[in-house]
């Protein structure tokens, strides 16, 4: 009985891997650009490209600066004689 070697049929059949690829849209080299194309995609499950959006928001998007305790109180220190009578004497 044979061992190993070449049998008919077996393995991946040929040109599967260059077909496959052949049929995928180009969705660019780095990660941002595969996630925006993907949002953009229409043919594209809404539930997929809203998963793109949410991933890809952070490197599009700067996050909101929560202001501290410290620089409310700096800010209404130097505001809060705006609109008082006392307005025109310290500006």
């Amino acid at each position: 009985m044979p061992r190993g070697g070449h049998r008919i049929g077996a393995g991946r059949p040929a040109g599967s891997k260059a077909g496959a690829k052949a049929l995928e849209p180009d969705r660019g080299a780095d990660p941002l650009s595969y996630m925006l194309s993907v949002m953009r995609d229409v043919s594209v499950t809404p539930l997929r490209r809203d998963k793109m959006a949410i991933a890809a928001a952070p490197f599009c998007h700067a996050k909101a600066v929560e202001v501290g305790k410290k620089q409310t109180a700096e800010e209404n220190a130097r505001t809060s004689h705006l609109g008082t009578r006392w307005q025109h004497l310290l500006e």
